[in-house]
């Protein structure tokens, strides 16, 4: 029998914390039941991006924490829990996008910090 994955394990700890069922969660996720048992369960061992911001903004944690990067659950706030709730009706396709710009973004603001810290030294 296949052991969850930290994700696995992850998700059904949280479910379980805020009292859900498979079923409520898919219902407020969006990703089918069967699903979320195969990730629980092991029989599935990973998630695509959308289908991870799914669980994670219906569980209102972050994708880092369900996928074991954190050691402690944060809980959506301010800026980041109003972007989730932007994206309730958001499709996958949309998601994707979002995904991809987030992730260009945080690449830029990395280089120019990067290019910063190079530069200080030379100013002196």
């Amino acid at each position: 029998m296949p052991k969850p994955s930290t994700f696995g394990r992850r998700l059904k700890e949280l479910r379980e914390t805020r009292g859900l069922t498979q079923a409520q969660l898919a219902d407020s996720s969006g990703v089918p039941a069967v699903m979320i048992s195969h990730f629980e369960t092991g029989a599935r061992q990973n998630a695509s991006m959308a289908t991870l911001i799914k669980l994670a903004k219906a569980l209102s944690c972050s994708v880092d924490f369900l996928l074991g990067v954190e050691g402690t659950e944060i809980r959506a706030s301010g800026k980041v829990a109003a972007l989730l709730r932007a994206t309730d009706h958001a499709t996958d396709d949309q998601i994707k996008h979002l995904v991809i710009m987030a992730e260009a973004m945080t690449a830029t603001a990395k280089e120019a910090s990067e290019k910063e810290a190079r530069e200080k030294p030379n100013a002196r």
